[in-house]
């Protein structure tokens, strides 16, 4: 059963620095179940807003940190890769 292997970069859309935090689960380079929803999560500071890029999505995700400085996206993954099968 080929893999679904998937980049994923977190970045922030302002120019300041801020303090975005990801689960030591979620990372670069992680391999994520084709063809269903999955939810990635951090914190950031309060009000931040943060952007999740994955290399099959036409445009970022874009979220905003709540009071708490919790933040979510629900994802839908792509299928395989006609070169990657």
């Amino acid at each position: 059963m080929p893999r679904y292997l998937a980049a994923i970069l977190l970045f922030i859309t302002t120019p300041c620095m801020a303090d975005i935090r990801l689960p030591k689960i979620l990372g670069s380079k992680m391999v994520l179940q084709r063809e269903s929803k999955v939810k990635i999560w951090g914190w950031a500071d309060p009000g931040e807003v943060v952007a999740v890029d994955c290399d099959w999505l036409e445009e970022p995700w874009s979220v905003e940190a709540d009071a708490d400085g919790n933040w979510q996206v629900s994802i839908k993954t792509g299928k395989l890769a006609a070169h990657m099968s």
